[in-house]
């Protein structure tokens, strides 16, 4: 009961922190699901990744909130840089939500799990998409690997089709 009552205040504290510490930004989004088949939940140990329009570029200046899976709060935003890269530093472990809205372009919405540790650390690919009848934006997971010579990443992807929800080699239409 007391180990409940502290986290529950450490989740009703935690954006006023993140605020203060420079963690959320001035961007606002709201919960929305258009999932029409939950997926996943995807695993990674730290909330970050890239945003892609329907081309595969990168897409800056886009807000990402993450949201408590069972009352949707929001604990903390974000907005993507210049190369769409977004993080959201310091979850805890536990069940969220992340909703990425980018107009005129479908809210993507990521069932998450975020775990204290990982073997390989996942990164997130969300993919935004024009809204569509049965599809809509988004994401997968991937391993982020840095050489060292070229100071450049890459990152190999794991898809999880929304629709199945079944995870491996599911190709999407872009």
């Amino acid at each position: 009961m007391i180990i409940k009552t502290i986290v529950g205040v450490a989740l009703l504290v935690m954006p006023l922190a993140a605020q203060e510490q420079g963690r959320s930004s001035a961007c606002t989004v709201h919960y929305e699901n258009h999932n029409q088949i939950d997926y996943g939940p995807l695993v990674v140990q730290d909330v970050k990744g890239t945003i892609t329009d329907p081309q595969q570029v990168a897409v800056p200046k886009v807000c990402a909130g993450i949201f408590t899976e069972k009352d949707h709060r929001l604990i903390a935003t974000t907005e993507s840089d210049a190369d769409g890269r977004f993080s959201l530093q310091s979850v805890p472990p536990g069940r969220y939500r992340l909703v990425v809205k980018a107009d005129p372009l479908c809210a993507a919405n990521v069932p998450l799990q975020v775990v204290k540790s990982q073997k390989k650390k996942q990164v997130l690919r969300v993919h935004m998409k024009p809204r569509g009848l049965d599809s809509c934006s988004y994401a997968d997971v991937g391993t982020e690997t840095t050489a060292s010579r070229s100071k450049s990443s890459q990152i190999e992807t794991n898809t999880v089709d929304p629709k199945s929800g079944r995870a491996g080699g599911a190709h999407f239409e872009r």
